[in-house]
């Protein structure tokens, strides 16, 4: 099964070079890296992907814009009903303390509750935190 995947924020597009048998669109601010970049704000990629056309969404090292939450959003625009939602980010930059909260983590995981998604899986390994959710 081919399966469609929005890798956002996807710096070299590496997974479109891994994942070869499936279709990748590979999203970044700008692509003079590599051809295969769709140069765009993540925060809307709707000229690119219709509205549940995605299988996969992979946000890697990619949530360190001012409006991710936005980014978030996008990707539940954007995935199928019990679509998968990827995340890793840095175990050191989610856990920094934010005024009296917690920290980026509590409020990354309550913004993809919020926005659709249930948490199946989150672990730390090694430097990075990875979240595994799905759409409703």
């Amino acid at each position: 099964m081919k399966l469609k995947i929005g890798d956002f924020g996807c710096g070299r597009a590496e997974l479109a070079d891994i994942l070869k048998e499936n279709k990748v669109y590979s999203f970044d601010h700008n692509n003079i890296l590599n051809d295969k970049i769709i140069a765009c704000d993540i925060k809307d990629v709707s000229k690119y992907i219709e509205e549940g056309e995605l299988d996969i969404a992979v946000f890697s090292l990619s949530l360190m814009g001012r409006n991710w939450r936005d980014y978030i959003a996008e990707a539940n625009r954007c995935l199928e009903s019990k679509g998968w939602l990827f995340i890793a980010e840095t175990t050191n930059q989610l856990r920094q303390v934010v005024g009296e909260e917690e920290g980026r983590l509590s409020d990354l995981r309550n913004v993809i509750k919020e926005t659709g998604f249930d948490i199946y899986n989150e672990m730390q390994i090694e430097h990075l935190t990875f979240l595994d959710a799905r759409k409703h």
